[in-house]
């Protein structure tokens, strides 16, 4: 069965003058003409992504989109009309947020938190930014997987009183605490992080820092990196600024100083108020 709004991999099984009709072996869809890669011939299997075209039917591209169905995206709001507000999403075709699936107003040109589904009533790919629809509070005993420093990849989709909202691997809430945020970021902002805590109710805290512990060992590696690229000296040390050691070690200062204080342990550094040195052995 041909998937709307996924990749599918589908064989051309007849070649015209306006396109190429590709099959899955029961069902077959048009490819229009400027989508085919060249040299191609009937018989050959590619990879395409599956949509609706203006009149609603579906249609393969070789064009990449940005997201597929079931997918969280942040895309560029680029029209308004009647129906709501569209969407580049790296188609022709842009994407459709109706009016009755926006939070807020979108405006031309900002960037928007967006779930993206197939419509029941339409059957047309659209997009929402009421992601409450479609993401998960909270983690239930049964499907809990997540243990403390896990790998998460997270979305950053609103401000709170306590820090930020964020989408959990695209399927559950989580939250980003202010004191654990160290660099600017911004709504729609896709990142690595790390499970701080799964808290007795199911719901999740995240970090953008792995365990202090490795932290401050990957610092430590990567300190003696920095001097051994510049001579065995470096212009940092207990009294740098905080802004300073985060803009240089991407890390907060209390990082930093335990990573400065297990090199100066292991003999490995000297330190001065703004300087650290090699020992040379």
């Amino acid at each position: 069965m041909i998937r709307i709004g996924q990749f599918n991999r589908l064989r051309v099984s007849k070649l015209l003058g306006f396109g190429a009709y590709m099959t899955d072996g029961t069902e077959e869809i048009l490819m229009p003409t400027k989508f085919l890669p060249e040299e191609i011939k009937e018989g050959d299997n590619i990879r395409v992504f599956v949509y609706h075209d203006n009149e609603g039917r579906p249609i393969a591209t070789t064009q990449l989109p940005y997201a597929c169905v079931d997918q969280i995206a942040t895309l560029k709001v680029v029209a308004n009309g009647a129906a709501g507000g569209f969407l580049d999403w790296g188609l022709d075709k842009d994407l459709l947020v109706p009016n009755s699936e926006q939070r807020f107003r979108l405006s031309i040109g900002q960037k928007a938190v967006v779930w993206i589904y197939i419509d029941d009533k339409s059957g047309r790919i659209v997009a929402s930014t009421k992601l409450n629809k479609f993401i998960k509070d909270q983690i239930t005993g049964q499907e809990c997987d997540y243990k403390q420093g896990d790998d998460i990849e997270i979305v950053i989709a609103e401000t709170t009183t306590l820090g930020y909202k964020v989408v959990v691997d695209g399927t559950y809430w989580g939250l980003l605490y202010k004191n654990e945020v160290f660099k600017p970021i911004e709504i729609g902002d896709r990142m690595d992080a790390y499970i701080k805590e799964i808290r007795p109710d199911g719901k999740i805290d995240v970090t953008l820092r792995s365990s202090e512990k490795n932290e401050v060992e990957d610092l430590g590696q990567t300190i003696i990196n920095r001097l051994n690229e510049n001579n065995g000296a470096l212009p940092f040390g207990d009294k740098s600024d905080a802004a300073i050691i985060y803009r240089e070690f991407g890390v907060s200062k209390k990082v930093f100083k335990r990573s400065l204080g297990m090199l100066l342990k292991e003999g490995k550094v000297q330190l001065g108020d703004n300087s650290i040195t090699l020992v040379k052995k």
